[in-house]
């Protein structure tokens, strides 16, 4: 028997050994292709999300037991068999509670994601570390980056999209805050990044914020820029991407010291009927036909409605549950469209914040954006500004560009990451020269 066990554990180190290297798979998931890297090297390591900023899951507990494979990462788990050439494990992916098909395939090494437009140190401006207290005092941490010379500047303080993001709005492998702040710092404008509650080195629990949090924690940020010496207080605005731009024109409502503001792919109508195009536009870009459009909205439709009616969540999650029924991904979905901000957001009508607007206003999207219809929402917009006490204000739609106002083919969601091309140089230009305009 001594020497059975011997044999037993000697067999399972020979494997835990072969398994041990580079490995690379892809997940399927909710219409979605993320690219997930396995590193295992002695008895731990990590799996790394290629297309989410190489964000890395360090390995909490490797097991591995003759050929099975098991591996927690704590948000996360993977369980699968490695075959019998020591090349491919075959599993499952399983996080939140839904589980998905992964394999893994050995490779030499993990090829890095080419990301050329990534600044790289050392920057020819001033960069710091600061943090500040947002609203209900919880401590958010940022980057704030100013020329060396030429004080007092202008000042842009850049609003995330939606979901838990850091100060680089790090998506898909890219950077866009990132990119977006070294341009602008290089023109000559202080900028001021922030990671979302929960986040980096943010404190505060992310889902908890609602749009009163995500609006106090801006107008704490203009706070902050206004007590700095190299800024000139009259000269602070917003730049809001996705959600973003729902938050910056309802700060600048709230705030007498925003000078301007930027959307960025914003919202100019009712969150239901964006999310319904949205629905319609990213069906039909995978390949769907009128009747799955059809069921797209159906579906839709009486989840927004359970959503409107019923007001306590684990009620509405089970109703929406029995109405996905066994579609991929129903749980997710589920918890999703009963969470805060996706409740505010089906609600929330962004037309009357637009008209009470009275600083200079730009709204662009890309004609490829899938995820907010340029030409939805746009000439929305466009005509609630015509009513605003506004007198400088401009909309653009940017000719190829999609949701990340990368230079796009389809515009669909899993293209992001294959895009090496972070922010399009067309929109970097019509940002950085009205802002130069409005601020001169």
């Amino acid at each position: 028997m001594t020497r059975l066990i011997g044999f037993l554990l000697f067999e399972t180190a020979l494997v835990a050994q072969t398994i041990s290297g580079n490995w690379l798979g892809t997940l399927s998931a909710g219409g979605q292709k993320l690219r997930l890297a396995l590193q295992i090297e002695d008895g731990g390591g990590a799996i790394i999300s290629l297309d989410q900023g190489s964000a890395k899951l360090p390995i909490q507990k490797l097991d591995v037991n003759g050929r099975a494979v098991k591996i927690d990462v704590g948000i996360a788990s993977f369980e699968g068999t490695l075959d019998s050439a020591g090349r491919q494990i075959t599993g499952t992916f399983t996080q939140g509670g839904t589980s998905f098909p992964l394999d893994f395939q050995r490779v030499d090494k993990i090829e890095e994601v080419k990301r050329p437009q990534n600044p790289v140190r050392p920057y020819p401006y001033a960069e710091e570390e600061v943090s500040f207290k947002g609203g209900g005092g919880v401590l958010l941490a940022g980057t704030l980056t100013y020329p060396k010379s030429g004080a007092p500047f202008a000042a842009v303080l850049l609003l995330t999209g939606s979901g838990p993001q850091d100060r680089d709005e790090a998506i898909m492998g890219h950077r866009p805050f990132l990119v977006l702040s070294d341009y602008l710092t290089r023109l000559g404008f202080a900028v001021l990044r922030a990671d979302d509650r929960g986040m980096g080195k943010s404190l505060g629990v992310f889902s908890d914020a609602t749009y009163a949090d995500k609006v106090a924690d801006a107008i704490a940020g203009v706070e902050l820029l206004k007590g700095r010496t190299e800024i000139d207080p009259r000269r602070i605005g917003l730049l809001g991407h996705s959600e973003g731009g729902v938050i910056a024109p309802l700060a600048a409502n709230q705030s007498k010291d925003v000078a301007f503001v930027v959307m960025m792919a914003g919202p100019g109508v009712r969150g239901d009927q964006l999310m319904k195009q949205q629905g319609i536009d990213i069906v039909r870009a995978n390949g769907g036909d009128e009747s799955a459009v059809h069921q797209q909205v159906e579906i839709q439709s009486k989840m927004f409605q359970i959503v409107r009616e019923e007001k306590d969540s684990a009620v509405a999650e089970k109703r929406i549950l029995e109405l996905l029924g066994a579609m991929p991904g129903a749980e997710m979905q589920a918890k999703a469209a009963v969470s805060p901000t996706v409740r505010e957001l089906i609600a929330y009508d962004p037309a009357p914040v637009l008209r009470n607007l009275a600083c200079p206003v730009l709204a662009i999207d890309g004609t490829l954006d899938l995820q907010v219809s340029a030409k939805q929402n746009l000439p929305a917009i466009a005509a609630a500004l015509a009513e605003s006490k506004s007198g400088n204000w401009a909309v653009a739609n940017l000719p190829g560009l999609n949701h990340l106002f990368q230079t796009a083919k389809t515009g669909n969601v899993p293209e992001y990451s294959t895009i090496e091309e972070t922010i399009s140089p067309l929109a970097l230009r019509t940002i950085g020269e009205w802002l130069q305009r409005v601020t001169k």
